[in-house]
């Protein structure tokens, strides 16, 4: 039965929007016309999770098979979750206000570490047992996929399956599972998690144990053993033309198309380059087809080219002076959401500002070249530099710069190396700006994470994790400079669950 959630609990919140549902291209069904059902779950506060990509893709994929049912449900925030623990309103979708606990499949998405006591959360106000091994009902099933699926062992007391790698044919396969059973009145838990460990990719973690050793093998014969990241041919993904609009601004407000999956740069810290390789991109034509569509469901007015590193696509210049060819007199904009320095090209500019200047991002990651080429980072002072008085001589004002600090052999000279040539950007801004520009920087301690060429390296105390911080943020402090502040301790709970285990 959906929830009753009175006018007056909306109103006893912050930003209600977040909580009323529907948005514009919202596809809210009948449960009880449909063999299965899927909540999808983005750990956070609404506002961040509408813009989450793989939402754009999974919930129109499943709403357009006749026989299921996809919701979306966020982490309220902390006003709204006491007014529904004060009222006694379980947690619920947003379509149909259906409680989570009488969903087939509670899917959660794991994109940052320090989200996952969301998950803890959110399952408590869905009243569904927070351990995996104290459910008794067959369904909801407990799903988590996500990069952060690829390092399960944290969560694994709470999931009932992860999905590893991409989900979008997997998810499907998963649906057809608990439609089955459900159809059957299936009262055995075990026996539909059976079945559903033997779909490639998906990862039971009640049929698996560390050893002595730490490693992760099966208890039974009857399971998987290794289990294989799955991939898709994102050539076959048109449903993200429909995303959900929302009734209130969000991070993002653009409609988002993906026009090519995985990287092959190898940045030795990256693990999204590392577990969404092989590269695969899409056609110019599909993309300006589905742009065209995108931007015609949606009302939107920018579209933002994504990928791993946008400047990468192999024909993106052509292809951005296509966009705006049929759509510049609509006003529609072209954002690209990462620029790798060194494939920046000066027509990326121009394009960009025939219709408005969008944000440019760069992310060096180190402040000298020889810690550049030990992440495997390769990009000269001098091509950066030049990249950047490109930018603000073609009319940017303001600019984003990504570093880390803590990196593997890092000295203070490497820290400095990051207050100078920020302090050489603004040299080149104030050349052309005076003082009517500013460069946002951004220096986030380095975190080792799971698949990747630096797993093993260890965490800095933390104390010397801020000394290396304050360092290179006291050296920026200044005109035209903006330093976003980042927590040593909050870097250790990200590293801990980043290469945890079950303990």
């Amino acid at each position: 039965m959906p929830v009753d959630l009175s006018d007056d609990l909306l109103l006893a919140v912050q930003r209600p929007a977040r909580y009323a549902g529907g948005e514009i291209n919202t596809t809210p069904k009948d449960h009880r016309a449909v063999r299965a059902s899927i909540a999808l779950a983005y750990p956070d506060v609404y506002d961040i999770g509408m813009d989450y990509q793989g939402f754009h893709i999974l919930y129109p994929m499943v709403n357009a098979h006749p026989g299921f049912a996809a919701e979306r449900v966020f982490c309220p925030w902390p006003d709204m979750a006491a007014q529904l623990r004060r009222r006694g309103v379980p947690l619920h979708g947003l379509e149909t206000r259906t409680p989570l606990r009488d969903f087939s499949l509670l899917g959660f998405t794991l994109q940052y570490e320090l989200s996952y006591t969301n998950i803890l959360e959110m399952l408590d106000l869905a009243r569904i047992p927070l351990l995996a091994a104290e459910r008794r009902d067959v369904f909801p099933v407990v799903l988590a996929g996500g990069p952060g699926a690829l390092q399960p062992e944290p969560l694994a007391p709470f999931i009932d399956a992860f999905v590893i790698g991409e989900a979008e044919e997997v998810l499907m396969r998963l649906l057809a599972i608990a439609a089955r059973h459900r159809e059957a009145g299936t009262r055995d838990r075990e026996a539909v998690l059976l079945e559903m460990a033997q779909v490639p990719g998906v990862y039971v973690p009640r049929f698996y144990a560390p050893d002595a050793s730490g490693n992760v093998i099966p208890l039974r014969r009857d399971v998987p053993f290794p289990i294989r990241r799955q991939i898709f041919d994102i050539t076959q993904e048109t449903w993200s033309v429909r995303p959900v609009v929302p009734l209130m601004r969000t991070v993002n407000d653009r409609f988002m198309l993906e026009i090519k999956r995985g990287c092959t740069r190898g940045c030795r810290f990256c693990q999204a380059g590392m577990i969404t390789r092989p590269m695969r991109e899409r056609t110019p034509g599909q993309i300006i087809e589905l742009t065209g569509e995108g931007l015609a469901n949606t009302g939107h007015k920018e579209v933002s080219l994504m990928s791993l590193s946008s400047a990468d696509y192999s024909a993106l210049a052509p292809l951005m002076r296509e966009i705006n060819a049929r759509h510049e007199r609509d006003h529609v904009s072209i954002a690209l959401s990462s620029i790798r320095v060194n494939a920046f090209d000066v027509q990326f500019a121009d394009e960009i500002k025939r219709v408005k200047k969008t944000g440019f991002t760069f992310a060096p990651e180190a402040g000298t070249e020889r810690l550049r080429s030990v992440i495997n980072k390769e990009l000269s002072d001098e091509r950066f530099l030049n990249v950047v008085a490109h930018v603000f001589a073609r009319g940017w004002q303001r600019l984003k710069f990504y570093f880390m600090c803590s990196l593997p052999t890092e000295t203070d000279e490497d820290l400095r190396g990051i207050i100078d040539i920020t302090g050489r950007s603004v040299a080149i801004g104030r050349r052309f700006w005076g003082g009517n520009f500013e460069i946002a920087v951004s220096v986030s301690p380095f975190i080792a994470k799971a698949h990747t060429p630096f797993q093993w390296e260890g965490l800095l105390p933390r104390e010397e994790i801020t000394r290396r911080w304050r360092l290179v943020a006291d050296g920026l402090r200044g005109r035209n400079v903006r330093v976003r502040p980042h927590s040593p301790d909050q870097a250790w709970v990200e590293g801990v669950l980043a290469r945890g285990g079950r303990e």
